[in-house]
This record gives structure tokens, C-alpha cells and sequence, in this order.
């Protein structure tokens, strides 16, 4: 498998945040991607799993911006550097070259949860 690139590449994301000093607006945001690549038989050939965590200070917003911002704008100022960490760690295992394509963190946040709420909308009970 070594020097042929994967037949299929799968990709997973979670964001997770937390706060660490409320009243002075210090929050954690942490993106967690996974990337899974298989053969053409079907076999995985590797998986790699990144965390790219930072500390924000978020002051002077109202709830709903500041949900906003922790979900969506910190995870997304975290992307490039989790990108750059996810192809190196499998260039360095030995792999093809793997290059993660930029995208918009906050689209893929309202599109997920654009197909939570319309799972949850028909349900009557």
C-alpha cells in the first residue's frame, strides 16, 4: 500500500468547547478530525486522528453571537493548523502525500445541524 495512493478517504469531525473563566470570557474550543483511507479492496489502510485545541477570549457579546463564535469562528481560525498536522503525521508514516482541502467549518456546522433538525421535525410521538 506504501506509495499508491488510497482508493477511498473518509473523513469525521467534532467540535468541542468548553468554558475556563466565564466571567472573563476565556473559552477552550477544540477541533477533533479523523481521516480514515482505505484500499481498493476495501482493506483501511491507515487511520489518522487529529485534536487542535486553543484558548480564546471572547468578551463583549451577546449569548447567541458568543454560541456563535465558539462553534463556529474559533474551530474555524483552528483548521489550517490542524490541516498541516494531518498531512504531515502521514507523509511521516510512510504514506502518499495527503492533502486535507480547505472548508468552511461553519457551513459544515449548519448543514449538520440542518439534518438534526430535520430528522427531529417529523417526529410527532
Amino acid at each position: 500500500m506504501i506509495g499508491r495512493p488510497p482508493r477511498s478517504t473518509l473523513f469525521a469531525y467534532t467540535t468541542l468547547f468548553r468554558s475556563l473563566d466565564e466571567a472573563n470570557g476565556i473559552f477552550e474550543s477544540q477541533l477533533k478530525w479523523t481521516v480514515t483511507a482505505k484500499t481498493e479492496d476495501g482493506e483501511i489502510a491507515y487511520v489518522t486522528e487529529c485534536h487542535q485545541a486553543g484558548i480564546f477570549t471572547l468578551k463583549g457579546y451577546d449569548d447567541e453571537t458568543l454560541n456563535e463564535m465558539v462553534k463556529k469562528a474559533c474551530p474555524q481560525v483552528l483548521f489550517p493548523y490542524l490541516r498541516e498536522a494531518i498531512g504531515q503525521m502521514i507523509a511521516k508514516g510512510g504514506f502518499p502525500s495527503f492533502y486535507l482541502p480547505p472548508v468552511s467549518i461553519a457551513l459544515m456546522y449548519e448543514n449538520k445541524n440542518a439534518v438534526i433538525d430535520r430528522s427531529d421535525s417529523g417526529a410527532t410521538g
